[in-house]
């Protein structure tokens, strides 16, 4: 994500909080609609690693360097928007947006050569659908989550476009700026988990975290 569409993302977010009107619907009261703009950062999640290596006249094998796949940290925004269908259970619908580095590095050669890395970029585009259950109804409200959905990767100079299915857990808190305000905070940590569907394959849990501002209507 570039430094203007960061900048952009906030400004929004700061917009809607302004717009809100200062005594709204009591918070989390059924029927109410959340409205979230907000920053996203998923960590690094390690790919594939192994040696390469050739067979020996004797019929063994021997290594000749070894390598490693990564997917970069990715910093991006997210969209979230919600409908309170009892003051304890939101139902909502997500979108996320942001680029990261896709990296394979070469080490240990045994003839000395000196370590490579490639990298290519990645754009990273998730859809997704959950809820949110929120263990209290008072203005500092501790949550947990559950959502699956679509996650896209769009490979640098497009050159292949994956899809595939995303799973997400978590838990934060969300908080009124005012007693029986409109607007607040919600912070949350999410745990990611990718399908089978892409090239590179993980089953490693990738942690993610969240901050957005909200506003309540």
């Amino acid at each position: 994500m570039t430094r203007p569409e960061i900048i952009a993302t906030i400004a929004l977010a700061v917009l809607l909080a302004a717009a809100a009107p200062a005594a709204a619907q009591s918070g989390g009261s059924a029927g109410a609609i959340d409205v979230a703009v907000g920053a996203l950062y998923m960590n690094r999640s390690p790919l594939t690693s192994g040696d390469a290596t050739e067979t020996t006249p004797t019929g063994g094998s021997f290594s000749l360097f070894s390598t490693s796949t990564t997917l970069a940290a990715m910093t991006g925004g997210e969209l979230h928007v919600g409908v309170h269908m009892t003051r304890h259970l939101q139902l909502f619908g997500a979108a996320s947006f942001g680029s990261r580095q896709l990296r394979i590095e070469a080490t240990n050669d045994k003839e000395n050569a000196a370590a490579v890395t490639a990298a290519e970029r990645l754009q990273q585009f998730t859809f997704t659908g959950g809820a949110l259950w929120f263990l209290s109804g008072s203005r500092v409200a501790p949550f947990v989550s559950a959502e699956a959905g679509q996650l896209r990767e769009l490979h640098e100079d497009k050159t292949l476009v994956e899809s595939g299915l995303v799973y997400m857990a978590g838990a934060g808190v969300s908080m009124l700026f005012a007693e029986r305000g409109s607007a607040g905070l919600r912070l949350g940590g999410r745990a990611v988990v990718r399908s089978k569907q892409f090239l590179l394959d993980t089953k490693r849990v990738s942690p993610a975290v969240g901050l957005s501002v909200f506003v309540r209507f």
